[in-house]
């Protein structure tokens, strides 16, 4: 049901409690990130939000929302174009830039604007839709006919459509 310009927007404030949280899970410790005493003197004077965690606002916009639940994040690349501060309020919206049936993946694109509507990250990544496996009935198509027993089939255009649904049913 994925489309060509489908569209997920995920919004998030990040917090001081977020940061440390990552810092802990991560081991990032940089200053930057953690120590008020240390950003008082850049040019910053608020902590910087790490940039993965950026990364992860958008795992969850794969995981949980476009695809979904049984997406695969194949692959990111993400461009960093201003940082979050704590307490910014960052949108990301996520559009799928192309599908491809028989790999079952989708290119993303993905833009995070801050809450005065500065871009401060952008990137293109590409994700595959994991296909549920049906638990096999109790008969399969060589139990049914002695006549596709030992038999090999060659089955063209199996990659989508009515040739994948062949090539599943005989596998």
């Amino acid at each position: 049901d994925i489309h060509v310009g489908a569209q997920a927007t995920l919004r998030k404030k990040f917090t001081v409690g977020d940061i440390d949280a990552f810092a802990r899970l991560s081991g990032d410790f940089n200053p930057l990130h953690v120590d008020d005493e240390f950003i008082s003197r850049t040019r910053f004077h608020r902590r910087v939000v790490h940039g993965i965690l950026l990364a992860a606002s958008v795992s969850s916009l794969v995981g949980m929302h476009l695809p979904g639940p049984g997406a695969l994040w194949l692959e990111q690349n993400f461009e960093f174009l201003a940082p979050v501060l704590v307490d910014d309020e960052v949108e990301f919206q996520l559009q799928v830039q192309h599908k491809s049936e028989a790999t079952r993946t989708i290119v993303i694109h993905v833009e995070s604007k801050n809450q005065q509507g500065i871009l401060v990250m952008k990137g293109q990544g590409k994700v595959m839709v994991l296909e549920e496996h049906k638990h096999p009935s109790s008969t399969s198509l060589s139990q049914e006919s002695p006549f596709l027993k030992n038999r090999l089939a060659l089955v063209t255009g199996a990659s989508r459509g009515i040739g994948a649904a062949i090539a599943s049913a005989l596998g």
